[in-house]
């Protein structure tokens, strides 16, 4: 059923195409957010699809030439990034990986380092160019929540395939609800009108169609800071019907995700005990096989706690914990050949963005692929937003996967959301998006 369900997605691509023609950033996008469509034929449609679009975005950098400093800021990024681009060649050459992977890897950072840099531009020369790439968002997330639905009468519920982003992966299934969110909520300057609502628990359908847990946890979380926390304010008289909805979301998620219940079948019972202790063993290990001080390295949590350990252990670092093992320890390596014991986590499902950092780059690439990314983060104005994207970054690539810079679709989305956040610090500022009937992307 695989066949039929991506000739849906190649339609999508068509129609996005069509829809954006002749559009050089769209296009740069739109292959962004089809990496799935050019992986499920194999390698040898996948690796020249990622050379692709690196040459594309590299020739979009030629001709609009985006690196243009006006603050501090621009200039403090820019020289981030390059410093981190010298330490994953550094890494990845010391430990001699294979250059086709080498570009490929490189490409997922440097796609959305070039666009920051555009949309950067259009905000601050063109903001209504720059408002007009949401259309061409709100659509290709759109077509994420009908591939759900054409995967749901397909090939049926499965973690690896999401929408058009993922073939073999469904990282990206928990964290494109919880953008697509704020992406929503600051396009309505956080007035969201009942359709607004609906879409948001479309987007959460991606996640439960791939079997995603952490979405049940942190999405009530993230909606809860922006409807309290960020505007500062009671909840509206208006908006009281939402309030219940959030306990009842976890319910359902609860007894809809065969992990987190007692039956492992869809629909099983409630039990916020056997919830507890599988989010205990889920991040930190089987507290009843294996003692406090065992549980570095056990579960995602004990494995960001095994890094912490070592920075500040006495024992001497080698050079492989400065400067990580390469690409090929963990990108190109499954389950089943995934060294465990070699970096002393209990399974590959173990390793989070910042363990995966790590192992490809070392600590001194972790170091500075945080400032790099705190840099960008650094544009949002508005503190109390700051603070919660910091919260789900931090959340995202220490105790999840690091899907955020990892898959170029969620970063363009991620860095669009920042760019937006960064017009105004008071939310009543916010640009709203205009309509565009044609549906064209100035270039």
């Amino acid at each position: 059923m695989y066949p039929i369900y991506y000739s849906f997605v190649f339609l999508t691509f068509l129609y996005s195409l069509y829809k954006f023609k002749g559009n050089l950033i769209a296009f740069i996008i739109i292959l962004s957010f089809y990496t799935g469509l050019a992986a499920f034929p194999g390698k040898f449609i996948e690796n020249p699809f990622k050379i692709l679009l690196i040459l594309v975005s590299l020739f979009a950098m030629i001709k609009l030439q985006p690196f243009v400093f006006n603050t501090e800021k621009d200039k403090r990024t820019f020289i981030w990034f390059i410093i981190f681009s010298c330490s994953f060649f550094l890494s990845s050459f010391m430990n001699q990986n294979n250059i086709v992977l080498i570009l490929s890897q490189y490409g997922k950072f440097l796609t959305p380092f070039i666009l920051f840099f555009i949309f950067k531009n259009r905000l601050e020369k063109k903001p209504a160019d720059f408002m007009k790439i949401s259309i061409l968002i709100l659509l290709l997330l759109s077509f994420q929540i009908f591939l759900s639905f054409i995967k749901l009468t397909t090939i049926g519920i499965t973690e690896t395939t999401v929408g058009s982003i993922a073939y073999m992966g469904g990282g990206p299934a928990t964290i494109i609800p919880a953008l697509g969110f704020i992406f929503i909520w600051m396009l309505k300057r956080g007035q969201l009108s009942k359709k607004d609502w609906c879409f948001v628990i479309l987007l959460i359908f991606i996640a439960f169609m791939s079997l995603k847990r952490s979405i049940w946890f942190i999405m009530p979380s993230i909606i809860l800071l922006f409807i309290f926390y960020v505007p500062k304010k009671k909840l509206p008289i208006r908006l009281v019907w939402i309030l219940p909805l959030l306990p009842v979301l976890f319910y359902l998620g609860v007894r809809l995700n065969p992990t987190l219940n007692k039956e492992q079948k869809m629909w099983g019972s409630f039990d916020l005990n056997f919830v507890t202790n599988y989010v205990q063993k889920y991040n930190f290990g089987d507290a009843n096989k294996i003692g406090s001080d065992k549980k570095l390295g056990q579960g995602r949590g004990g494995a960001t706690l095994l890094l912490l350990n070592k920075l500040s252990s006495p024992e001497k670092l080698n050079w492989q914990d400065y400067f990580g093992y390469g690409l090929e320890e963990f990108v190109t390596t499954d389950y089943d050949n995934f060294n465990e014991s070699k970096f002393g986590v209990n399974s590959r499902g173990a390793v989070t963005g910042f363990f995966n950092t790590y192992i490809s780059f070392g600590f001194i690439g972790v170091g500075i692929f945080l400032i790099y990314a705190f840099s960008l983060i650094n544009y949002i104005k508005n503190n109390r937003i700051k603070y919660v994207i910091i919260g789900l970054f931090i959340w995202e690539y220490f105790f999840y996967i690091g899907m955020i810079f990892s898959t170029q679709a969620v970063c363009i989305l991620f860095i669009y959301i920042i760019l937006y956040l960064s017009k105004h610090k008071e939310i009543r500022m916010l640009p709203i998006i205009t309509n565009n009937k044609r549906g064209m992307l100035p270039i």
